[in-house]
């Protein structure tokens, strides 16, 4: 069955057709009759985007968020606006209390970037919630990984990202962060959402779970922005060990790690930009 991932939501347009950007995420996965949405954005431009590119949001009766974030999150309402009665897959964590931490010249300061809804006020909405942190399959053919193990002496890339423990902040360990796996007819496709987790805890925990040891394709954020170039040639080692034939880069994957997997892996590399769409 062939297989449409559009992009509704990204950093950047990648078309030239009333289509603007955002920084945040939302793809739309069309399987025939089948259609999730991995993902709403900030909220800014998923209607539009959707409406200039013919997608009918009304059609969409699932949609899987990939973790907590504002970015990935705040246009959950105006979906349900436009999909009243939606089944919403997530982590029991995304709607715990998120912070960024940076500094200015004032000091340190602190941010609030979870969901920008409490859950009552989405379920007024007619949204289903169905929180569960195990792998699943959540549409025909295609498979929410859950929780994702992490290595021992895993660490965030990001350290400005925070939860509250108690009175204090510590770093974010994303439990709630997570992908799709979609059967394609070309093959596996692994579709990120941030990659919180890591590259490779996501991929070896995909290939643990599934047995699937390749990858037609991988999609979206990698979170290798917030890397080193050391990140940058292991993601690249991964890559190539999973035989990819396409990656379509995004949102936080930054622009220098983008360009340096372009240029290491020629046209194999594409941005996946607000407006583009892939056939599998």
């Amino acid at each position: 069955m062939k297989t449409t991932v559009t992009v509704l939501c990204e950093n950047t347009a990648g078309v030239p057709m009333k289509i603007i950007g955002e920084h945040g995420l939302s793809i739309l996965i069309e399987r025939g009759e089948d259609r999730l949405l991995f993902d709403t954005g900030q909220g800014m431009s998923l209607l539009r985007n959707a409406s200039s590119l013919g997608k009918d949001l009304s059609q969409v009766a699932r949609v899987a968020l990939s973790h907590g974030h504002f970015d990935h999150t705040g246009g959950l309402a105006d979906f349900l606006d436009a999909s009243p009665h939606a089944t919403v897959f997530a982590h029991p964590d995304v709607f715990i209390e998120r912070f960024a931490q940076f500094e200015s010249p004032a000091g340190t300061q602190t941010m609030s970037i979870g969901i920008p809804f409490a859950r009552e006020d989405l379920e007024k909405k007619g949204a289903q919630f169905d929180l569960s942190p195990a792998l699943r399959e959540i549409a025909p053919g295609i498979t929410f990984t859950g929780e994702i193990p992490r290595p021992e002496g895993w660490k965030t890339w990001d350290n400005r990202l925070m939860i509250r423990e108690g009175d204090d902040f510590v770093s974010d360990p994303f439990p709630d962060d997570g992908s799709l796996v979609l059967d394609t007819d070309r093959g596996p496709v692994l579709v990120l959402g941030c990659a919180h987790a890591g590259l490779h805890a996501i991929v070896d925990h995909v290939r643990d779970k599934t047995g699937i040891d390749h990858f037609h394709a991988i999609l979206g954020g990698t979170h290798l922005g917030a890397g080193t170039r050391d990140d940058w040639e292991k993601a690249l080692d991964l890559l190539e060990s999973c035989r990819v034939e396409k990656i379509a880069t995004s949102h936080c994957t930054g622009f220098h790690a983008a360009s340096f997997l372009a240029c290491q892996l020629g046209d194999r590399v594409s941005p996946a930009a607000a407006g583009v769409s892939f056939e599998f």
